[in-house]
């Protein structure tokens, strides 16, 4: 039997048998002899599970009914451990399932799924699995294991890698690069900007070269750092680019034009994002077009534009 018979334990207590087993017979015996067993006996056995009853009647008419799995199964089932299907409620799986596949099969859902149902049914009705249920996600790659046992206990291993997408920062009112981010209108404060790239599951978070933590209320200008924070850990940071800003004040003013002839000059050399908010008509160069530019800025006869 599956396990050591105890009087106060109902069961089912579990029995295979062969194929070749068309009968059993149930032997029970009461403590007291005065109570009275029934559902014991000879018994014809169908191929599978058979279910019986054994009742225990005492004197005081009290009753015990224990309960006897008989399993009459071939050795190939004993031994089977293979699933016959594997579900997730929120994708399907590829490659498409095959019983006998058991490498890695693989999902991908969509950034907003923080949890998954997964199902599996057995090839054989007697077979045990581990590992369905709900699944807890996090972004990027899940890996789980399903573990079919056998009657006999041989196991077989299926994984499932499920993939979570990353929220992807919105571009649309933004120009990216690989670690720069224009298109910030002059006067910008971080709280705008924080609420024009809003996402669910994403925080941005604004520093100085230093590391100094910038407020919501403060003006953007060329330099400063945002940090990407996608579930709460850093994924990546960007510069920000205000053209005709080369000091990083979030202005533009006579200081600018001071620092572009300057440079244009050879005086003193503007380097990285400063560099890059100096081509204030993005044609590659710095020169001095840009200078006309910034003038005409200031003296507001032509408005310079963030955004190429």
């Amino acid at each position: 039997m599956s396990k050591e018979f105890k009087p106060a334990d109902t069961g089912p207590y579990i029995v295979y048998v062969p194929m070749e087993t068309e009968k059993a017979v149930i032997n029970a015996t009461a403590n007291s002899p005065l109570s009275q067993i029934s559902g014991d006996g000879e018994k014809i056995l169908n191929p599978g599970l058979n279910d019986y009853s054994v009742t225990v009647t005492a004197e005081d008419t009290s009753i015990r009914i224990y309960r006897i799995q008989i399993i009459r199964i071939s050795d190939e089932e004993k031994s089977e451990a293979r699933l016959e299907s594997i579900t997730i409620d929120a994708a399907g799986i590829s490659p498409g399932f095959s019983q006998d596949n058991f490498g890695t099969y693989t999902a991908t859902v969509a950034s907003e799924i923080t949890k998954i149902n997964m199902s599996a049914r057995t090839k054989s009705q007697f077979a045990s699995i581990t590992g369905t249920g709900q699944k807890n996600l996090v972004f990027g790659k899940n890996s789980f294991t399903l573990t079919v046992t056998a009657i006999d206990g041989t196991k077989v291993n299926y994984t499932v890698e499920v993939t979570r997408q990353k929220p992807v920062v919105p571009t649309e009112n933004f120009v990216f690069t690989i670690n720069t981010i224009s298109g910030i209108n002059l006067s910008t404060t971080i709280k705008e900007m924080k609420d024009a790239l809003k996402t669910p599951f994403i925080t941005y978070k604004f520093t100085d070269n230093s590391g100094k933590i910038l407020s919501d209320s403060h003006i953007i200008g060329t330099g400063a750092i945002m940090e990407v924070h996608i579930d709460g850990k850093k994924d990546s940071e960007y510069k920000t680019l205000i053209f005709g800003d080369l000091n990083g004040d979030g202005k533009v003013n006579s200081t600018d034009v001071a620092l572009l002839r300057a440079h244009i000059l050879r005086i003193n050399q503007l380097n990285g994002e400063f560099l890059a908010a100096a081509d204030v008509n993005g044609d590659g160069k710095v020169n001095s077009t840009d200078v006309a530019l910034l003038r005409a800025h200031i003296l507001r006869i032509n408005q310079l534009v963030q955004k190429f």
